[in-house]
C-alpha cells in the first residue's frame, strides 16, 4: 500500500478480552433472557390451572428459575468463550490492523484483509475495547489498552458514516 496510515495498532487478544467481547456482543440476550423465562414461566402457571390468588407463591418461584436459567446461561457463554478461545490459535497470535483513508488493512499469522470503509458495518466501543463489525455477528476487536484508542477514535470518526458510530 502506497497510502499513509493514520492508525497503526499490533497487539495479541487476551481470554480476558475475548470474554469481554462475547459478553458484550451477547448482552441483549443475557438481559432480557431472565425476562423471557418469567413470563414463560407465568403464563405456564397461569394455564395449568394456577389461580390469580396463588401469583403471591408463584411470583417468587418465578424469579427463582428466570435468575438460575440466566445464571446456567451466562456460565455456559463463559464456558463456550473459554472453549472457543483456546481452539482457535489464531486469535492467540499478534494481529495488526492499520486504518488510512481508504479503510482497514488487517493482518494477522495466516491473513491479511482490506475493508473499505464503506463496507464496514458499525463501529463500537465499549468500556475495555473497540468493536469494529465487519458483519452482524463477526468484529475486530481492538483492546483498548494496547493500542492509542484516542487515535483510534478520531479516525473512526473521521471515516465512518455518524449512523454505524457507537463510540463517544
Amino acid at each position: 500500500m502506497n497510502e499513509e496510515m493514520l492508525f497503526k495498532g499490533v497487539y495479541t487478544l487476551s481470554l480476558k478480552e475475548y470474554r469481554a467481547f462475547t459478553l458484550y456482543h451477547q448482552r441483549n440476550q443475557l438481559r432480557f433472557y431472565p425476562v423471557f423465562i418469567f413470563l414463560v414461566f407465568s403464563v405456564t402457571v397461569l394455564f395449568s390451572g394456577g389461580h390469580i390468588s396463588d401469583w403471591a407463591y408463584f411470583v417468587p418461584i418465578g424469579v427463582g428459575v428466570a435468575v438460575a436459567v440466566s445464571l446456567l446461561s451466562y456460565l455456559s457463554v463463559i464456558f463456550r468463550t473459554h472453549r472457543v478461545y483456546k481452539s482457535n490459535k489464531i486469535i492467540q497470535k499478534d494481529q495488526t490492523i492499520e486504518l488510512s483513508e481508504r479503510g482497514l488493512h488487517l493482518t494477522s499469522v495466516n491473513s491479511t484483509s482490506w475493508i473499505e470503509w464503506t463496507d464496514v458495518y458499525k463501529a463500537v466501543e465499549s468500556k475495555s475495547q473497540y468493536l469494529i463489525y465487519i458483519s452482524k455477528n463477526q468484529a475486530v476487536v481492538v483492546p483498548k489498552e494496547k493500542v492509542d484508542h484516542i487515535k483510534l477514535s478520531a479516525v473512526l470518526q473521521t471515516f465512518m458514516d455518524a449512523k454505524k458510530l457507537r463510540i463517544s
